[in-house]
């Protein structure tokens, strides 16, 4: 049975993020913290929020600390990004999603939602963290996959290529909301193409 699950997307510039890490900039580090309040509580974190978004700040890294730096991400995203669009809630098949997105042609968004690609807070740590999903495009592979996405059938056919993909599966149930996913990310690199920015796609949730 598929989680629920949330998706938000950032137009931000990737040199700003990899400058963060390291800077020393304890004041924006706090004030980082202390804006994502829907993090404070999260039971995950090994450590208050503060405390682990600091660490990035003064590069202060543990190894055993990397699902801790890729929740302080949303933090940090919410500072230096640019949200776009509304936060997502869905049922969709996160597991088949890639599958999903090659049937309709979406090549490059199937590549990144496979890969990720995110490299913070360094690329070790990026590696050793496959929940939650952090998912990078930089300018160029934004603007390859607007292009596909404007190639994407209208809706009712997004959900019959849906339907038919994870048929084979039994997993067809879930059609919709994972149609309303690759809807979502259409929409999420064609608003990064116009504004020619790379873009970064944040997924948490129930696993």
């Amino acid at each position: 049975m598929a989680a629920e699950w949330i998706m938000q997307g950032y137009a931000y510039d990737p040199k700003e993020l990899a400058a963060f890490v390291g800077s020393k900039n304890v004041k924006l580090a706090k004030k980082m913290a202390r804006a994502a309040k829907e993090l404070h509580d999260d039971d995950r974190l090994e450590g208050t929020l503060e405390e682990i978004v600091i660490e990035i700040a003064e590069k202060k890294l543990s190894r055993d600390r990397g699902m801790s730096y890729r929740i302080a991400l949303e933090a940090i995203m919410n500072e230096l990004g640019e949200k776009l669009g509304k936060r997502l809630t869905t049922y969709g098949l996160k597991e088949r999603l890639d599958d999903v997105l090659l049937a309709l042609g979406q090549k490059t968004l199937a590549k990144a939602w496979h890969k990720g690609g995110v490299t913070f807070p360094t690329p070790a740590l990026a590696e050793s963290v496959d929940w939650p999903i952090a998912i990078a495009f930089d300018a160029r592979a934004v603007a390859r996959a607007a292009e596909e996405a404007a190639k994407l059938p209208k809706r009712a056919d997004v959900d019959s290529v849906a339907r038919n993909t994870l048929k084979k599966g039994n997993d067809e149930g879930f059609a919709e909301d994972t149609a309303d996913v690759v809807v979502a990310l259409a929409q999420l690199v064609t608003k990064s193409a116009k504004k020619k920015s790379a873009l970064m796609v944040l997924v948490d949730g129930e696993q």
